[in-house]
């Protein structure tokens, strides 16, 4: 049944992806109005956010910051339902990549690589990182397997809707992978070492209870997730950090930036906390630009970790 009310959902997705994007986009501003103004989505913790990362930061600044927020916030479900019909040339026109060549070499010199990217620019149009399929170069790393982490949703029928949408971009794409469900990595990785896969996490939600790495982030005592760090160093997998800003509406551009080809030999942290660095200053320089709304510090700290916090801050 579940399955059967995501078709149904999908279908009507699609015949809405059908609409010029100028038309979504006028769709986006009036959902940014509701949402903000009228139903106040989240609008403190949002506030609340901003205000504490970013505390020299004027009201009037802020004010036009939480503005652009709740319209970029609406913009990307929109583009994430326009993409469902576009082409793989439509998406590569609204998804831009500054050093592709990068990516490439370093795929070419390891046979697997752990992607680390945030809820930064549209993570949603992700596919754009392969480039448009007659001008590909076949030796790019398009053509590994690309793996996409994610925790399956409570909800079984939104659930089986966005796998079915995520699913489509593998065949747009022409590229071999698929969604795996992150608890799952390691597992995937062990039972075919030999091929050349890509490993994408978005790393910037909140981790479960356990073990938990300290990190600085946004200049706020931040737990970040270790399981990426942890696949990487166990199995020795080098790390790139993905980033995707906004350059204006419609447009994003991609930039690769290599944390570590050695992760065995790193510190304890390193990889985590380098993401953390590098997408606090993505986010520094394009502040409005990611998800605010949700409540990335609501993990309380463990007499332990605020310890080790403070080390961090004194080494630093």
């Amino acid at each position: 049944m579940s399955l059967f009310i995501a078709n149904i959902l999908y279908a009507l997705l699609y015949l809405v992806s059908l609409l010029p994007l100028r038309i979504l986009y006028c769709m986006s501003d009036f959902f940014a109005f509701m949402l903000r103004d009228i139903l106040g989505y989240r609008k403190k913790t949002v506030i609340e956010n901003m205000s504490i990362c970013f505390p020299e930061m004027a009201q009037d600044e802020l004010s036009r910051n939480v503005k652009e927020f709740y319209r970029y916030l609406c913009d990307v479900f929109i583009e994430t339902v326009w993409q469902i019909s576009a082409t793989d040339k439509e998406v590569c026109k609204v998804v831009g990549r500054e050093n592709p060549e990068l990516m490439d070499d370093f795929c070419k010199n390891h046979r697997k690589v752990v992607m680390l990217m945030g809820h930064f620019g549209n993570w949603e149009l992700v596919s754009g990182i392969c480039g448009e399929n007659e001008t590909r170069d076949p030796e790019s790393f398009a053509g590994y397997g690309i793996m996409l982490g994610y925790k399956r949703l409570r909800n079984k029928v939104f659930d089986a809707l966005f796998v079915k949408m995520r699913m489509n971009l593998y065949k747009k794409f022409k590229t071999a992978g698929g969604i795996v469900e992150s608890h799952t990595i390691l597992r995937h990785i062990l039972k075919d070492k030999n091929s050349r896969d890509v490993y994408v996490f978005i790393a910037d939600q909140s981790p479960h209870d356990g073990t938990r790495v300290v990190t600085n982030f946004l200049g706020r005592p931040t737990l970040m997730m270790p399981g990426p760090e942890y696949i990487a160093v166990k199995l020795n997998i080098p790390v790139i950090y993905m980033g995707m800003k906004r350059l204006h509406r419609g447009k994003y551009s991609i930039k690769y930036n290599i944390i570590t080809e050695n992760p065995s030999l790193e510190k304890k942290h390193f990889i985590m906390r380098e993401y953390a660095r590098l997408l606090g200053e993505d986010i520094t320089n394009n502040k409005y630009n990611w998800l605010w709304s949700h409540r990335r510090w609501k993990k309380e700290f463990y007499p332990e970790e605020k310890k080790e916090y403070e080390e961090l801050i004194n080494n630093n």
